[in-house]
């Protein structure tokens, strides 16, 4: 699966590309259409809360810094034990997972409010009116979409294979 955008300027080139790849059996799940707060979409495809915000790059980022200071803070109790209590390697797993899932929450709370670190290329040409599609699509695909894109783009921005969390930025 990779995801393929670009932007145009006008509501009527989207829906022609939109239409286009509808036809292709692409599903409204699969297609996202961002734009400025003062252009009606009409019956365009909006995007989710995943393309949105930086959920996913969020959540990832927590999971890996909570489960490190976790795994640090399970190694200093084994360590420097508690006055009366010995404490193995069961202390550094569970340290590691419960630091893990604090750091995920803690960030996923934060990553919803927060705009897509992945899209953050595309911002200024989004406030200035354009609009920005994003189409999540198979790999047999992807020469069809990228055609239909440059019927009516510039160029066409691919951020290739998706098999796991956006990349950090």
């Amino acid at each position: 699966m990779s995801k393929i955008c670009g932007l145009v300027d006008s509501v009527d080139a989207a829906t022609d590309i939109v239409n286009e790849v509808r036809s292709l059996g692409i599903e409204d799940k699969d297609i996202h259409v961002l734009s400025n707060d003062s252009i009606q979409l009409e019956d365009l495809p909006e995007p989710d809360m995943l393309e949105e915000s930086d959920f996913v790059a969020a959540t990832a980022r927590g999971a890996s810094v909570g489960g490190l200071a976790g795994m640090c803070m399970g190694l200093m109790a084994v360590v420097f034990p508690p006055a009366g209590i010995t404490l193995g390697g069961g202390a550094v797993l569970v340290g590691a997972l419960g630091g893990a899932s604090f750091g995920s929450w803690a960030s996923a709370v934060i990553g919803v409010s927060v705009p897509n670190s992945r899209l953050r290329e595309f911002e200024d040409a989004i406030e200035q009116g354009n609009i920005l599609i994003l189409i999540d699509a198979s790999d047999e695909l992807d020469d069809k979409i990228s055609q239909i894109f440059q019927k009516h783009l510039l160029n066409v921005i691919s951020f290739g294979e998706q098999s796991g969390p956006p990349a950090m930025i």
